[in-house]
């Protein structure tokens, strides 16, 4: 069975795209700029996917990739690649081999909430450009601000904020299954007792799932305050939501730092 993730790198969508356009023209003046005094720039992509899409069209790895072969010789681009699908990690470093690059890039098998401090502790004395677009949610807030946007060395987000998984994974806070799988006392206008539309199994799945999903929401965004966005009925919940991410700001840290994920997100 083929996944919504695999249909995603099958062709290029618009919205990457777009996304796409704008690190390709962020990167070099980024690099540029930030590895001025220390030549060596980090960069790190949480969720790297295969490398190029099943039509040979670039992915943000091969546009990292050839932004480091263009600067190489001014500048030590260094890479870390994040991608939990095991099929498309085992792409994306047989895409490196292929480009003669895989000393400079390092591939992680796995999550990016796990893999992210790993990247982050080669790139402790460094600048970073974290780039973070998943298929859904991307890491939690806590982690975003406590150990990326703590750092002391220059430090940049770019965050792709999707309003589309917002409007899917939001949808599970109305989901009453409790009652979908209540049938005592409830009778048709026939008198006949109604049959719940639910086993209990069923239930208690759909239970559990709903609650794991609004706790990862609860997680990305910072707290449950989305929550009584979404209750109240407005239309543009959703931008309202958008516009209140980061819902705080760190007691410490650089103030730049969250301004850039910010701008990053519009």
């Amino acid at each position: 069975m083929t996944t919504d993730t695999e249909k995603f790198f099958e062709t290029r969508q618009d919205a990457a795209f777009v996304k796409h356009t704008i690190l390709g023209d962020y990167l070099v003046p980024y690099v540029t700029k930030a590895g001025s005094r220390l030549r060596r720039v980090v960069y790190v992509d949480g969720y790297a996917g295969p490398g190029v899409y099943e039509d040979e069209t670039p992915g943000s790895p091969a546009i990292a990739v050839e932004t480091a072969q263009k600067l190489k010789s001014i500048r030590q681009f260094r890479g870390h690649f994040i991608e939990q699908d095991r099929d498309f990690a085992a792409a994306l470093q047989c895409f490196l081999r292929d480009q003669g690059v895989e000393d400079d890039w390092v591939v992680h098998h796995g999550s990016a909430k796990d893999c992210l401090p790993m990247a982050l502790d080669d790139a402790r004395r460094d600048p970073l450009l974290l780039f973070l677009d998943p298929y859904g949610l991307t890491v939690p807030f806590d982690q975003l601000v406590g150990e990326v946007m703590s750092r002391t060395e220059i430090t940049e987000v770019v965050v792709n904020f999707s309003l589309v998984a917002l409007q899917r994974l939001g949808g599970f806070l109305d989901q009453d299954y409790e009652s979908r799988g209540a049938s005592e006392g409830l009778l048709s206008i026939f008198g006949d007792e109604i049959e719940p539309e639910m086993t209990p199994r069923q239930v208690q799945r759909a239970i559990k799932q709903r609650d794991s999903i609004l706790a990862s929401l609860n997680a990305f965004l910072g707290g449950d305050r989305w929550q009584e966005v979404k209750r109240s009925g407005d239309p543009e919940w959703r931008q309202r939501v958008r516009d209140q991410y980061p819902p705080t700001r760190p007691v410490s840290g650089r103030r730049r730092g969250m301004d850039e994920l910010d701008r990053a997100r519009r």
